[in-house]
C-alpha cells in the first residue's frame, strides 16, 4: 500500500496491522470509531451497533505518509510509524499511541488531547499550536521537540522578531541604518510574516524556522547552515548563493525560486549549497538545480516534474524507489 491515495476516504474501523503505508496519501480520512457488521438472513449487511471499534494500526508503517486533516479519535496505533509524516491539524483525542514513533512528525495544531503517547519516540517532533491536555508521555522521547512557546521563550522570540526587522532596514538602506542580523541557534518563530522582504546575507545557522512564509523573499548569500526549515513556503524566493547545507526542509515549498549562481563583484560565482539537506516531500517542480551543490541530500518522494539535475550529481543524492526507476531506464 506504499505510495496509495486514501484521501477523504472512510475508513472507519480498517485494520491495518503490519501494513506498509509509506509516503500514502491520507489527508482528510476517517479513521475514526468504526462500525461493524455481520450477515443478515437475506445475506446483506445488518449494523451492530453494541460493539463500537476503532480503526487499528499496530506496528503500521505510516512513514512519510500524508495525514492533514484526519479523523484519527480513539485510533488504536500501538509501535507505528509515523516517522516524518503530515499530521497537521489531525483529530487524535484519546488515540491509542503507546511506543509509537512520530520521530520528525508535523503535528501542528493537531487534537492530542487525552491521547497515550507512553514510551513514544516524539524526537524532533512539531507539536506547536497543538492541543495536549491530558496527553500522556510518561517515558517518551521528547527531545528535540517543538512545542509553541510560553512565557519567557515567547517574550525572548518577540524581541527576536524586532532585531530581524533591524536587519531589513540595513538591507533598504544599503547599511546606513539598522544592523546585520546573526541569529545562530535561536528559535525565529515570531516572526510570521517575512514573505516578500529583503533579507540578502541573513545568517540563521540552526535556528528554527520551520512552518514560516517565507515566499518571494530575498535570500541572496544567507548562511542557514542546519537550519529546520520543515514546512516552510519558499515560492519565488531569491536563494541564489544560499547556504542550506544540512538543513531540514521537508515538505518545503520551492516552486519557482532562483537557485543559480550569485555573482560577485570579482566575478566569482556562488554557487547554493543544499549538500546533506533533507528534502524530503519538497516540492522542487520546475527547478533548475543543474548549478547546485547537492551532495548527499535527501530527495526521497520529492516532487521533481521538469527539475533539471546534473546527471554527474545523481549517484550522490538520496533518492526513493520510483525516482532509481527513473533514472535507470
Amino acid at each position: 500500500m506504499r505510495y496509495c491515495d486514501l484521501s477523504r476516504a472512510d475508513l472507519r474501523g480498517a485494520l491495518f496491522n503490519g501494513a506498509d503505508l509509506t509516503n500514502a496519501d491520507l489527508s482528510e480520512a476517517d479513521l475514526r470509531e468504526g462500525v461493524v457488521a455481520k450477515r443478515d438472513k437475506k445475506g446483506g449487511l445488518t449494523q451492530v451497533t453494541h460493539v463500537p471499534m476503532a480503526a487499528s494500526g499496530c506496528n503500521t508503517i505510516f512513514k512519510g505518509a500524508k495525514l492533514s486533516n484526519a479523523k484519527m479519535n480513539g485510533m488504536i496505533a500501538i509501535s507505528a510509524d509515523f516517522t516524518g509524516a503530515m499530521m497537521r491539524e489531525v483529530k487524535l483525542v484519546r488515540a491509542h499511541l503507546k511506543q509509537a514513533i512520530l520521530a520528525g512528525a508535523d503535528l501542528t495544531n493537531s487534537d492530542l488531547s487525552g491521547a497515550n503517547l507512553e514510551g513514544a519516540d516524539l524526537h524532533g517532533a512539531i507539536i506547536a499550536g497543538a492541543n495536549t491536555v491530558g496527553m500522556d508521555v510518561r517515558g517518551a522521547d521528547v527531545s528535540g521537540m517543538i512545542k509553541e512557546p510560553k512565557g519567557d521563550e515567547a517574550k525572548k522570540m518577540s524581541e527576536i522578531g524586532a532585531s530581524i526587522g533591524q536587519h531589513i532596514l540595513w538591507r533598504e538602506t544599503m547599511g546606513k541604518q539598522g544592523q546585520v542580523g546573526i541569529f545562530d541557534n535561536l528559535d525565529l518563530r515570531s516572526a510570521q510574516d517575512l514573505s516578500d522582504k529583503p533579507l540578502t546575507a541573513f545568517r540563521a545557522k540552526n535556528a528554527v524556522l520551520c512552518g514560516l512564509d517565507l515566499s518571494k523573499s530575498e535570500l541572496q548569500g544567507a548562511m542557514l547552515t542546519g537550519a529546520d526549515m520543515r514546512s516552510c513556503d519558499l515560492q519565488e524566493c531569491d536563494l541564489r548563493g544560499i547556504n542550506l547545507k544540512d538543513c531540514k526542509m521537508q515538505w518545503t515549498n520551492l516552486q519557482q525560486a532562483d537557485l543559480s549562481p550569485l555573482k560577485l563583484p570579482d566575478g566569482r560565482e556562488l554557487w547554493a549549497d543544499l549538500s546533506g539537506a533533507d528534502l524530503s516531500h519538497a516540492d522542487l517542480s520546475g527547478l533548475d538545480l543543474s548549478r547546485v551543490k547537492l551532495q548527499g541530500a535527501n530527495l526521497t518522494d520529492a516532487k521533481l516534474n521538469n527539475t533539471k539535475i546534473s546527471p554527474k550529481m545523481l549517484p550522490q543524492l538520496i533518492l526513493d524507489e520510483q525516482v532509481e526507476v527513473l533514472k535507470q531506464a
